[in-house]
């Protein structure tokens, strides 16, 4: 570790010196986690924008998530005006990891910086590939009163529940908001409201299935949503 001192940030990105990195933080505990936390300040949103950083990033995060340099990566990658755009973390194939694993493990602060990014254009980061799970991560692990607001945003509009619901990806925030029982009711509701249209969708058929709200055997009609990200 020593002889990596000034190349953490470009072995992280690494195929292969990358794997030392998560070796280390696995084997040398809290002396590597801070070496490697020091070492990656300044280049946190390059490590989360390739796959081989970004999986050292999440490990870091996960194993040692209270650890006062891990909490000054994570400022600098959501906190700080440096850090740049959070949304656009959220929806980037790599990145949309990281900014997740700031939800499952990083400090009460962090999550709600990450959720209050994804507030501002909610319907569209709901069908996004990338952002709607970091979304779906929020609606379960967020602060109380965020998964609230976010809740209530997602189901503010009429139909928007039933429309989330016949989408790939919207619908695993349906899912994700059934499991959450004060919002489950009125998710089933406004679900049963929809019946009509959620019979004639692939996944709105499906979730009906679950629910058992439909008998299952009925093949549906093809869905109304496109796979394809936002």
């Amino acid at each position: 570790m020593a002889g990596l001192r000034g190349a953490v940030a470009d072995a992280s990105c690494s195929p292969t010196a990358s794997l030392v990195l998560l070796r280390a933080l696995d084997t040398l505990g809290r002396e590597a986690a801070d070496f490697v936390a020091a070492e990656l300040r300044g280049r946190a949103r390059d490590a989360a924008g390739t796959s081989h950083g970004c999986a050292v990033l999440c490990h870091l995060l996960e194993r040692t998530a209270g650890q006062s340099a891990t909490e000054a990566l994570v400022e600098e990658l959501v906190g700080e005006p440096r850090g740049g755009d959070v949304a656009a973390l959220c929806c980037h194939k790599y990145g949309h990891l990281a900014a997740m694993s700031v939800m499952r493990c990083g400090a009460v602060r962090h999550k709600g910086i990450v959720a209050d990014a994804l507030h501002g254009d909610l319907h569209r980061y709901a069908r996004h590939r990338f952002a709607s799970k970091v979304l779906r991560e929020a609606l379960v692990l967020a602060p109380h009163n965020v998964r609230g607001s976010l809740a209530r945003e997602l189901m503010s509009a009429p139909g928007s529940t039933t429309a989330l619901a016949c989408h790939c990806f919207g619908v695993l925030l349906v899912r994700a908001m059934l499991q959450q029982p004060r919002f489950a009711k009125q998710v089933r509701q406004c679900l049963t409201r929809g019946q009509a249209r959620l019979r004639r969708d692939r996944y709105g058929y499906d979730l009906l299935v679950e629910l058992g709200l439909e008998a299952a055997g009925r093949p549906p009609l093809p869905a109304t949503a496109a796979l394809g990200g936002a």
